[in-house]
């Protein structure tokens, strides 16, 4: 039986590609969580927000896929996004069932400023960079993302192909 050392292993995995990167998304996840928490923004609020500022009104059911989650998880979190006034929701006139969300102008101020956030945090991790280092970077990273979806299966593949259209857009 093989005997893990944790030491070895905690070496391996901080000095790994994939440990340097989780750190890193750790690390990103905290000061956009710190800085946002100042407007009273939670995690995944920003995506939503985004969502709606770059499609409109969409149902429930829409900002669920566009987002990659339940729809159970989209009703809470606009729950408390309504109760922030940041959208409003209201019945599809065509079909009452369907719920429709829309951002509100403080939404719209709100999102605005996730985007100054977003962008300060970007300055702040790229800061020592030259331009080809930044563009070397981004090219490395697609190509590791490109490399992971190969790995997924189709049906994992479908919920991305969307996300790759829209980056081709940009």
């Amino acid at each position: 039986m093989y005997t893990l050392d944790t030491t070895e292993f905690d070496e391996k995995w901080k000095n790994s590609i994939q440990g340097v990167m989780t750190q890193v998304f750790r690390l990103l996840y905290l000061r956009n969580y710190e800085l946002l928490e100042q407007y009273g923004m939670h995690p995944g609020q920003p995506q939503l927000l985004m969502v709606l500022l770059r499609f409109g009104t969409l149902s429930q059911k829409q900002l669920a896929q566009k987002l990659f989650v339940k729809p159970a998880t989209v009703a809470v979190m606009l729950k408390r996004m309504e109760k922030t006034g940041w959208v409003s929701k209201e019945q599809d006139k065509q079909d009452k069932r369907i719920t429709r969300v829309c951002l509100t102008d403080q939404g719209r101020e709100i999102a605005y400023v996730f985007l100054k956030v977003h962008e300060n945090i970007e300055t702040e991790c790229l800061k020592n960079f030259t331009i080809e280092e930044r563009i070397l970077l981004r090219r490395l990273l697609l190509q590791i993302k490109d490399n992971v979806m190969k790995c997924l299966d189709d049906k994992d593949i479908e919920k991305f192909d969307e996300i790759r259209e829209e980056q081709s857009k940009c």
